[in-house]
């Protein structure tokens, strides 16, 4: 018999400070948790938890709380994905046994909070307090006494964890905007301190939009621990003044001047991690080209694939793109017509010819969903959208950078 696995769901955990949520896949349905229940072990021992694990395991089923997210945005690619879904052959009693009792975790990502200086066209008030002052909503933030409890509680799971030889050990930082938080860098101070600095990696997700005082003191933590690899994953899809409209409040010159002040760390691996969106879309290849010279020009741009270089060899896989998941309607690439698909040809094109190869398989997934969620309302929503824009955000020439959104709307506006 055939077991479905996802890996991630007993190799993660996934703490969302600011709608106090812990669970076991970033994509799995969210688990709130009580403060009252914050106790026994409540990391490795909540009963949703373990209720997803049984489900895998003993009734050979995906969770029905914990897979929806995947099965329904990546309906072409759901045992090849990201997500490292895979067939696995049947198990003894003892190893699903083993799965069900012991605690696997080697990745840990921590959503500090939604406090970010950038409204991404695709983004909103829950993962962007700036978001959510220019909707007149509240800011997401846990109880100071639920934060204070699962801070405990994960210094003392660290404390006490029995690190394997064999393994590395990721720890995640994103947000909102990490380096927007005053608090991230204590955090991940307190962190670094109870993990095994030559297993383990500490991944930043970054807008790179810090300004000099509080990037100098994420500089300081990286040369302080200089022993340990940091990835920092940069988020952009765009380049210059598009970059800056895609993420109001980005101000693109000083961004690339942090990415090189990165570039100078031999501890750190910056990647490029873009949300392909109906807005970028058509410039997709020249900013592959932009940033491939960039890495290029600063000696670190490898091949994809096993990179002998990696620090203790940490990384036996480091792609210089990485990618995140597809949006709203009035954003994802699956509102723009058929022949958008033409752009990404070109790029993936340009992928290959550059040992990109992993990104290249990305980009093919997109381009399969490009025109396949087009009905009766996709120009609506794409106007009001492009208009709220263009209202809201006056300071950019929305029709000037995306002349293509307004042929977009016009070609779509007559669909049956």
């Amino acid at each position: 018999m055939t077991r479905y696995i996802c890996s991630k769901m007993f190799t993660d955990l996934n703490i969302k400070f600011p709608d106090e949520i812990i669970k076991n896949c970033c994509k799995s349905n969210d688990d709130k948790i009580k403060l009252d229940d914050l106790q026994n072990n409540f990391l490795v021992n909540n009963a949703e938890y373990q209720k997803r694990k049984s489900s895998m395991l003993y009734d050979n089923a995906l969770p029905v709380n914990g897979c929806d997210t995947c099965v329904r945005t990546e309906p072409n690619s759901l045992f090849r994905s990201w997500n490292e879904w895979r067939n696995k052959d049947t198990y003894t009693n003892d190893e699903v046994n083993s799965l069900y009792k012991n605690e696997n975790f080697n990745y840990y990502e921590f959503v500090m909070s939604s406090d970010c200086d950038l409204k991404c066209v695709y983004c909103g008030a829950k993962d962007s307090s700036s978001w959510a002052k220019e909707l007149g909503e509240r800011k997401r933030a846990a109880s100071k006494q639920w934060k204070d409890r699962v801070e405990e509680e994960i210094i003392h799971h660290l404390e006490n964890k029995k690190f394997k030889d064999n393994r590395t050990y990721f720890f995640s930082f994103s947000g909102g905007e990490p380096t927007y938080n005053v608090e991230m860098i204590d955090y991940m101070q307190k962190i670094i301190k109870l993990i095994p600095a030559e297993r383990s990696v500490i991944n930043i997700s970054t807008n790179l939009n810090a300004k000099e005082k509080i990037f100098t003191r994420f500089l300081n933590l990286i040369d302080d621990n200089d022993n340990l690899l940091f990835t920092v994953d940069s988020s952009f899809e765009d380049i210059g003044k598009r970059c800056e409209a895609i993420r109001s409040g980005l101000n693109w010159d000083r961004a690339m001047k942090n990415m090189d002040k990165l570039f100078l760390r031999d501890n750190v691996q910056v990647r490029i991690s873009p949300t392909p969106n109906l807005y970028s879309i058509p410039n997709v290849l020249e900013f592959l080209k932009y940033f491939v010279e960039k890495f290029k020009a600063n000696n670190k741009f490898k091949p994809e694939g096993n990179d002998p270089t990696s620090k203790n060899n940490l990384l036996s896989f480091h792609s210089m793109f990485n990618h995140n998941m597809v949006q709203e309607p009035p954003l994802t690439p699956m509102s723009l017509p058929m022949h958008y698909k033409k752009y990404l040809t070109e790029a993936i094109e340009y992928c290959y010819n550059n040992d990109l190869t992993n990104y290249a398989s990305h980009l093919e997934r997109i381009k399969e969903l490009i025109g396949s969620k087009i009905d009766s309302n996709t120009s609506k929503r794409i106007e009001q959208k492009f208009g709220y824009f263009k209202k809201v955000r006056p300071k950019y020439d929305w029709d000037a950078l995306f002349p293509h959104v307004q042929e977009v709307i016009d070609e779509t506006k007559n669909y049956d």
